[in-house]
């Protein structure tokens, strides 16, 4: 029985969790989340990596992990995620082809990138496949490679959230359902359509929890903590404070609404026999109030709160949380790897 641990580092927290493979299915040894010390999307200088590394220090002590390798994500906004639709080619025709095909997607030379790639599914009766091309920085990954062996442990595997977040999801979804996950952070919102655990289209949004935080001080001549208060406690429900809050804020939900409504309809002239059934909404902006019933109104369809501990098991005297689940998505998808 293997034990694995994955750290999630955004803007506002740090969050670990730590899984025991348990006949086909997981055990919760240990989690929990700590504020963290950078205040941009992206782990940059060395104060931020010396910082970072003593707080996730602390975090481990006080949860008491129990191994030193660990499995981290870099922001969506970092990498470069690509599906695209190629003839069928043999194994030996892969590797030139798709070398081919990151360079007209990735922004980068290829030698400044690690890069890889994964065949989603094969369609004979079309000679046609998906392939799913990503690529990051690799000066980037040196960064949180660096980061986690100066907190004194093993860096064992790097990816983006959103595919952390839809292993943790995909376990509870039935195999033949179409479903999204929207990644709610704090500088952007990332979105991705998946089947089956596979991707079958990923976006980005630029509004971010930040930025709606920014807009509730200015309206209410609030310090960013007393906003960020505001934003939790009164999110955008309407009927809350009057709707002070939601009319603050209503521009960006707008245009986020629009930006994701771009996105369903870039999938679905894409994938014109997919009906999304189910769309999931993760990370810490998944916690303001309202946000669940204004998405499944505006596109007709079931919306939740992922929670990624369900079905999972618990070691004793660790109790599941509640009301957070959504914001350890991403984290619990690392631990799974």
């Amino acid at each position: 029985m293997g034990r694995s641990i994955g750290i999630d580092i955004d803007a506002k927290y740090i969050r670990v969790v730590e899984l025991e493979s348990v006949k086909k299915s997981w055990k919760v040894i240990t989690y929990g989340a700590i504020s963290s010390p950078i205040s941009q999307p992206v782990i940059d200088s060395k104060d931020d990596i010396k910082e970072t590394a003593s707080r996730i220090k602390q975090l481990l002590k006080e949860v008491r992990v129990s191994s030193k390798n660990i499995n981290t994500a870099l922001p969506e906004s970092q990498a470069f995620t690509q599906v695209i639709t190629t003839p069928l080619l043999s194994q030996k025709e892969m590797d030139s082809a798709m070398k081919w095909q990151a360079e007209q997607y990735v922004p980068l030379p290829l030698e400044d990138v690690s890069f890889g790639y994964n065949i989603l599914n094969k369609d004979s009766a079309n000679n046609s496949m998906r392939v799913l091309i990503s690529a990051a920085p690799l000066n980037l990954i040196d960064k949180y490679n660096e980061l986690i062996k100066a907190a004194g442990l093993n860096p064992q595997h790097v990816e983006t959230r959103i595919l952390s977040s839809i292993r943790a999801l995909s376990r509870n979804t039935p195999d033949d359902y179409v479903s999204a996950v929207i990644e709610l952070g704090e500088y952007s919102s990332d979105f991705a359509f998946f089947t089956n655990s596979n991707i079958l289209f990923t976006n980005s949004i630029s509004t971010g929890g930040r930025a709606i935080t920014r807009a509730i001080s200015q309206e209410f001549n609030l310090n960013p903590q007393q906003a960020d208060r505001y934003k939790v406690t009164y999110g955008v429900d309407p009927s809350q404070l009057d709707g002070k809050v939601y009319n603050a804020i209503k521009p960006l939900i707008d245009q986020f609404v629009r930006e994701l409504n771009n996105g369903f309809i870039y999938f679905h002239d894409q994938y014109p026999n997919h009906q999304v059934k189910l769309v999931f909404l993760t990370g810490e902006g998944a916690l303001m109030p309202g946000i669940v019933k204004l998405i499944a109104e505006q596109f007709g369809v079931e919306v939740q709160r992922g929670d990624p501990f369900a079905g999972l098991s618990f070691t004793k005297g660790v109790d599941a949380p509640s009301a957070s689940a959504s914001a350890f998505t991403a984290a619990v998808g690392l631990a799974m790897i």
